[in-house]
């Protein structure tokens, strides 16, 4: 059963490819430094454009992955998909890379693609059905010549399976290299799928990728597991006009936040 209406669907994806071409500006224009930066920044902003357009409809929170629940998923944000109408939600993970030099590479004292084993810790991930997959970013001009199988606007996603499988079994020692994401984008264009956040996250909302949850299940997993602070969460399906904060997930998990703390 998809999440959302159809409606909302198509504006997440629009809003969401939007954010993500404007982030990518900044990054071409220097005001983002690194993939982390570009990472925050865009995860802000999709909160910040979400909220500006759906007001009455979309409540969302967002912030980076701490430096422990990255090494452990091997990724670096999280993004949490609500719809209270189903009483349903969708956990998603995903892992930046900018296309610098080096951005796979050996790990120290030994041979090991560093990339290698962040596909693997990501295993925990699918494990739990969630959806992964991998984001690359480019500070290349929107209008430089076209890139390729890649997305011209913004970054191009690729789904964790086919990065896993193109040079399985990982860990290994093969170094990743930027034709191996040509490759892949070319494949998934081939195969009719989704290539940027938008179409991605929209994939998920219609449950081509990843399994539904109870919300409670995905609140209990949330409090025992990770922050509220360390996620994107974007919660749709309240009755037009409610303005019912206290029935948000980010605020139901920050009240137990505060109790443990306490």
């Amino acid at each position: 059963m998809a999440l959302f209406d159809n409606n909302l669907r198509d504006a997440l994806e629009r809003l969401i490819d939007v954010a993500d071409m404007e982030i990518r500006k900044d990054f071409y224009n220097g005001y983002i430094v690194d993939e982390n930066d570009y990472t925050s920044n865009l995860t802000s902003h999709i909160r910040r454009i979400i909220n500006a357009a759906l007001p009455l409809s979309v409540y969302t929170f967002s912030q980076k992955l701490p430096p422990t629940q990255e090494r452990y998923w091997g990724a670096d944000a999280m993004v949490v998909l609500i719809d209270h109408n189903l009483n349903l939600g969708k956990i998603c993970f995903f892992e930046a890379k900018t296309d610098r030099q080096n951005w796979d590479y050996c790990q120290t004292s030994t041979t090991i693609s560093h990339f290698s084993t962040q596909l693997e810790k990501q295993v925990r991930a699918i494990n739990l059905e969630f959806a992964v997959w991998e984001q690359f970013y480019t500070k290349k001009d929107i209008n430089a010549p076209h890139q390729g199988y890649r997305n011209q606007e913004g970054s191009s996603c690729i789904f964790h399976e086919l990065a896993y499988n193109l040079h399985a079994p990982v860990p290994n020692t093969t170094i990743w290299t930027d034709s191996n994401v040509d490759y892949l984008c070319k494949s998934q264009r081939q195969s009719f799928l989704p290539i940027t956040m938008g179409e991605m996250i929209r994939h998920i909302c219609e449950c081509h990728y990843g399994s539904p949850y109870p919300i409670s299940h995905i609140i209990n997993f949330l409090s025992e597991k990770l922050y509220i602070s360390d996620i994107l969460i974007i919660e749709g399906g309240y009755p037009p006009n409610s303005k019912n904060e206290e029935s948000h997930i980010s605020t139901i998990l920050e009240k137990i936040k505060k109790v443990n703390c306490d």
